[in-house]
């Protein structure tokens, strides 16, 4: 058409793309006007642009997660203050909004879990999560014992001070810690670890990882994390493709056991662990002194 035929010209003359829209705007404008009178079926310059400059399509970059050896030194060099909220995220693959989110009704001490049922955005707590769905993530014992001492501290902060949230796990000068607090906690850790930068939500792809490395069931994987299988297997198809005999393997396995007409059963607790062991823990023991004994 001859918009896109001047548009094109104006690109080829070497134009920048703003200011083919700042001339376009006004011919956009005028033939919008003739559209509203009637005096032309359509606005001619609607989409031209879009054509002339089309958005390129950026190349996703590859997300790495942390190695053993750097979740290790990230809680090492982590704050006191700050060493709980990274040990969660480590421990469990919550989203940091569901994490900040998180109130001690919410933690199960007796039966040794936390249910995922908030998110903490932006200064505004929401009583649901990204998925409109709440979970119950298992956390072990060493977990417990971190959260029993900051609620035993917690609980001596609202005695002596006025206005602190009583119900926030993770708190900040008596208010709910924000997403600001934890992102400058987190860049202060990397840099003391000799890290280089990595978004938090890193975390989360490190917990799918070396689940999904385990062998662990794609769907009890799903849950844990708060996603549908297909986004699952969409996100993380890189890590799945990643060992094939792995996956040729299982397969054999899964078809044996239907041949037979039997469930295949774990011959131990190890080699198919239950829900509650299959939170990875084993290398994120409490990797600094912490002191577990509650105060009385």
């Amino acid at each position: 058409s001859v918009l896109y035929d001047y548009a094109m010209g104006l690109k080829r003359k070497g134009h920048s793309k703003p200011d083919v829209s700042l001339r376009f705007s006004v011919i956009k404008a005028g033939m919008e006007q003739a559209r509203l009178r009637d005096k032309i079926p359509a606005n001619y310059a609607a989409g031209v642009l879009v054509t002339v400059f089309p958005k390129r399509k950026e190349k996703k970059q590859e997300i790495k997660p942390f190695t053993d050896q750097e979740v290790d030194l990230i809680l090492s060099n982590a704050r006191p203050q700050d060493y709980p909220v990274f040990l969660l995220l480590f421990t469990t693959g919550v989203r940091l909004g569901e994490l900040l989110g998180l109130n001690w009704d919410s933690v199960n001490f007796n039966d040794g879990y936390i249910v995922v049922q908030r998110s903490f955005r932006a200064g505004v707590l929401s009583e649901t999560t990204k998925t409109g769905k709440d979970r119950e993530i298992p956390v072990s014992e060493e977990i417990l014992d971190v959260l029993r001492v900051l609620r035993a501290k917690h609980n001596r902060s609202i005695l002596r001070l006025t206005g602190v949230d009583a119900d926030a796990v993770f708190v900040q000068h008596g208010a709910r810690l924000c997403q600001n607090s934890f992102r400058n906690a987190w860049k202060r850790v990397l840099r003391k670890s000799g890290l280089e930068y990595r978004k938090a939500h890193t975390i989360r792809h490190t917990v799918a990882s070396r689940l999904l490395n385990e062998g662990h069931p794609v769907k009890l994987v799903a849950e844990i994390l708060g996603h549908t299988v297909q986004t699952l297997l969409t996100t993380y198809s890189h890590i799945l493709e990643s060992d094939e005999d792995k996956k040729r393997a299982m397969l054999r396995g899964i078809q044996n056991a239907a041949r037979r007409g039997e469930q295949k059963r774990p011959e131990n607790s190890e080699e198919f662990p239950s829900l509650a062991n299959m939170v990875p823990k084993a290398r994120f023991e409490l990797a600094r002194p912490w002191d577990t004994t509650p105060s009385r």
